[in-house]
């Protein structure tokens, strides 16, 4: 009997951890999948602000120690110049996993919006809103290098890597 229960023990440990593993690669699976939507949404010009706004752009936006993130427009008020966001979708991540940490250019930041351009085919990653009112790129957190999204619950994590050349992949 007690070998019996040692093995239970055993095997209901291992599920719970493959499950926990299963969330955070699903997670990351998620977000890239969302990242590539607004990356397509940007190149093929999608617009959906509101005159006299104009869409410059499609951000993911990531911030750490929370289960949700954003893909919003990038909007300019043509006669105002006040550069704002319009969420899209606030997608919520799997039960209890979070966002552990984000990097840009190998450095540790609470905030990486994943910046589509529409006129660019590049990815560009900010700290905050990412153009001024004329267009240009303000708030860069790392010139030509990637960001990372670690997700988490548990011990289990998962990466999301985003490069500047557009290219997303996971990786455990």
């Amino acid at each position: 009997i007690t070998l019996m229960a040692i093995m239970g023990s055993l095997a209901t440990s291992s599920y719970l951890s493959f499950e926990r593993g299963a969330r955070v690669q699903n997670a990351a699976q998620l977000a890239r999948s969302q990242v590539r939507l607004a990356q397509n949404y940007a190149f093929s010009g999608k617009v959906s602000c509101v005159s006299p706004t104009k869409t410059v752009g499609w951000v993911a936006d990531f911030t750490i120690n929370v289960t949700t993130f954003d893909v919003s427009q990038v909007c300019n008020n043509t006669g105002t110049g006040v550069v704002t966001l319009s969420v899209a979708e606030t997608v919520k991540l799997p039960k209890n996993v979070t966002i552990l940490a984000l990097t840009a250019g190998g450095a540790e930041v609470a905030r990486v919006m994943v910046f589509y351009q529409s006129s660019r085919n590049i990815s560009t990653f900010h700290s905050y809103t990412p153009v001024d009112n004329t267009g240009a790129l303000i708030n860069l957190l790392a010139s030509q290098q990637d960001a990372t999204v670690t997700f988490s619950v548990g011990s289990s994590t998962y990466k999301l890597e985003i490069k500047p050349t557009g290219e997303v992949n996971e990786k455990p």
